[in-house]
C-alpha cells in the first residue's frame, strides 16, 4: 500500500464522539461536574470562598483562576449539547486544550472541603 492509498483509506471513526454509544460515562462526568459546580454559586454570591482538601482555593477563588464559574459551566452545557471541543473552544474565546482540562477534571475538578468568608478588597 502506497502512502497515497493509505490517504483515501476511510476511516471508522465517529464524526462527533458525543453522539458514539461509547460517550456514556463521558457524559455522566461532565453531568456530576455541572451539578457541582452549580451547587457552589449560590454560596459564592454570598460571598465564600472555597478551600479544597490540600487547604488551597479551588475555583474561582484560586489566585491563578482565568475564567467565571459561569464560563465553565457553559462549557460544558455546549459540550453536553454535542459541540466540539474546537466549536466550543472558538465561541467562548478559550484555548481548546483548557477547554479539554475542564473536561477532563484537571481544571475546576476539586471540590470544595471548607468555607470561609471571602476577603473584600477597598
Amino acid at each position: 500500500m502506497t502512502p497515497k492509498d493509505y490517504l483515501l483509506k476511510p476511516r471508522k471513526r465517529h464524526k462527533n464522539f458525543m453522539d458514539s454509544a461509547a460517550s456514556g460515562p463521558y457524559k455522566r462526568r461532565l453531568k456530576e461536574l455541572r451539578d457541582n459546580i452549580r451547587s457552589t454559586l449560590g454560596l459564592r454570591a454570598g460571598g465564600v470562598d472555597f478551600i479544597g482538601p490540600l487547604g488551597a482555593y479551588v475555583g474561582e477563588s484560586h489566585q491563578a483562576a482565568r475564567y467565571t464559574d459561569n464560563e465553565v459551566l457553559q462549557c460544558i452545557d455546549l459540550r453536553l449539547a454535542g459541540f466540539s471541543l474546537n466549536e466550543i473552544s472558538k465561541k467562548m474565546e478559550i484555548p481548546k486544550r483548557t477547554v479539554r482540562d475542564f473536561f477532563a477534571g484537571r481544571i475546576r475538578g476539586k471540590h470544595p472541603v471548607k468555607f470561609v468568608k471571602a476577603m473584600i478588597n477597598e
